[in-house]
């Protein structure tokens, strides 16, 4: 007998072919038959009507610290995904080697309930496999932390013994389970190194045969440029190559995302193996921080926060900004989405512009009191993609979904805020707008969120309904299924994701979470 028989259901396998009507047969953890009549099941799920899919792969994530706060891991279970990769954009929980890094983490999550108290990966995996997860977890080990436990935030080019402990320790990382390395090449310490170290690091994870992700040097104005920076970077390496939220930000550069495709199509016309991942809406989400010169970055968190509270250094910044961003209506689309000063909060869902306003000050003085006042901590979603553009990277071939979202929910200390609406809805939404709409059929759609990212990060087991596979499962209404988070009001969960199965276990039921811990951590190395 079955531990589990879904019945009558629409099945899409994960490859993007045609649906099959029929059961899925499921004994333990797995899938043991596809097809009709299997037999009986101790449950029994009719599925009649509903569309029975792989568990969603979200292969860019950003719940890394979100696992160890709270291991439900609401936001991303009830959009039905099984299965996350985190350690995106060059940060990651593991490796933290320096002191001094650890400290700014630590006052970053301040309030949290959590002690950061581990080093490396074999360290980190321990910790959430103690309390349990509801999804299964797979990491990128962040170029940011490599950089940070040999050379701190400093803004020097690594030495030859410099980069020889960073490979050490990416190789120590790939070696404990990490399934690549990424960078965020906007970010401190990222945005300080040159591709010939980018280079020189991913030596270590081509040995271990691993990904790269890569957040990359500009998403704007030089946003071709940096697409082939990146592959210039895969290419010399012998590694894949992951290009992480594909966008062209900016009106006045909306049209240089053709740039964007035909770089990444060149490579993939020499045989690349270059892929990227998007989430469905035009606004992305980041530190506030990130609008400041890079040079304010230098030297950490204590140094960057200094140079906010000289009159001098802020009136250098403000000019350089200025400069930068010469459309006054950018400061409008510069919304303020989580503040953790308490006398802050009232800035939560405002603009800039409206701030500024409010106060009777230059945009740039709100600017670098918020950020003062909130210890860096503070971040922001900014409104700046269009809606033509979107739906031609989701079309690409070569294009997958990722939220970019850490995991939230609507209790605890995860609750705070007016964060992004992705980390709620990103995979429904996917469906319920750009499936219904026309922009993707629904086979095709189910393959960018479950059998292609696995296909990328090497999950052979995962992200397909077929026999042999770990039974991570999604059933959803299609008439019914919707995002239901907006920007105002981002802690709402979506409707329509009726069952989430994880490892065989069902963890969401009727769209409740069931309070079910049945997720893994995923090593590279191990066969899944």
């Amino acid at each position: 007998m079955l531990d589990i028989a879904i019945e009558g259901g629409t099945i899409y396998d994960g490859y993007a072919g045609e649906a099959l009507l029929g059961d899925v047969g499921i004994k333990g953890e797995k899938i043991v038959a596809v097809g009709r009549g299997l037999g009986e099941g101790k449950k029994r799920i009719d599925a009649s009507g509903r569309i029975v899919c792989p568990g969603f792969i979200d292969i860019h994530s950003h719940s890394d610290f979100s696992a160890v706060i709270n291991p439900n891991l609401d936001s991303k279970i009830r959009q039905g995904v099984t299965t996350e990769l985190v350690g995106n954009c060059g940060f990651s929980a593991c490796p933290i080697l320096n002191e001094q890094h650890r400290a700014d983490l630590s006052r970053k999550y301040a309030g949290s309930g959590m002690e950061i108290t581990w080093s490396w990966p074999e360290e980190y995996f321990s910790i959430l496999n103690r309390s349990g997860i509801a999804l299964n977890i797979g990491i990128l080990v962040g170029h940011g932390n490599i950089r940070t436990a040999v050379m701190g935030r400093s803004s020097a080019s690594p030495t030859q013994n410099d980069l020889e402990r960073m490979k050490r320790i990416a190789d120590r990382c790939l070696r404990e389970g990490a399934f690549g390395m990424s960078t965020g090449l906007i970010y401190s310490p990222g945005t300080f190194s040159t591709k010939e170290e980018i280079i020189e690091v991913l030596s270590a994870v081509r040995e271990r045969g691993g990904l790269y992700a890569t957040h990359m040097r500009n998403e704007g104005g030089r946003v071709g440029d940096a697409v082939r920076e990146a592959v210039e970077c895969a290419r010399k390496a012998g590694v894949k190559l992951q290009v992480s939220h594909l966008k062209a930000a900016g009106k006045e550069n909306w049209g240089k995302i053709e740039e964007a495709f035909e770089a990444i199509e060149s490579a993939t016309g020499e045989g690349l193996d270059v892929t990227c991942d998007r989430y469905p809406y035009i606004a992305s989400s980041t530190s506030l921080d990130t609008v400041l010169p890079t040079w304010a970055y230098e030297g950490g968190d204590d140094k960057e926060l200094a140079r906010l509270a000289d009159a001098q250094t802020r009136a250098t910044m403000a000019k350089e900004i200025l400069e930068r961003h010469l459309n006054e209506d950018y400061w409008d689309r510069v919304i303020v989405s989580y503040v953790w000063a308490e006398e802050l909060k009232k800035y939560e869902g405002k603009s800039l512009a409206a701030i500024a306003k409010e106060k009777g000050e230059d945009y740039c003085e709100v600017l670098f009191d918020i950020i003062l006042r909130d210890q860096l901590r503070t971040e922001m979603v900014s409104i700046a993609m269009c809606e033509e553009n979107l739906e031609k990277v989701l079309k690409k071939p070569y294009s997958m979904i990722g939220s970019d979202g850490a995991a939230k929910a609507d209790y605890g200390v995860l609750s705070a805020g007016k964060p992004h609406p992705r980390t709620y809805g990103t995979f429904p939404r996917v469906i319920a707008k750009y499936v219904k709409k026309g922009v993707l059929g629904m086979g095709e759609a189910i393959a960018k969120m479950t059998s292609m990212p696995a296909k990328k990060i090497g999950l052979d087991r995962r992200g397909t309904i077929s026999e042999g596979a770990y039974a991570d499962i999604v059933i959803f209404d299609p008439e019914k299924v919707t995002d239901m988070a907006t920007f105002e009001d981002p802690h709402r969960y979506p409707e329509g994701i009726e069952i989430v199965m994880v490892n065989g276990k069902v963890t969401v039921e009727k769209g409740r979470f069931l309070g079910v811990l049945n997720g893994r951590v995923l090593r590279k190395g191990i066969r899944d």
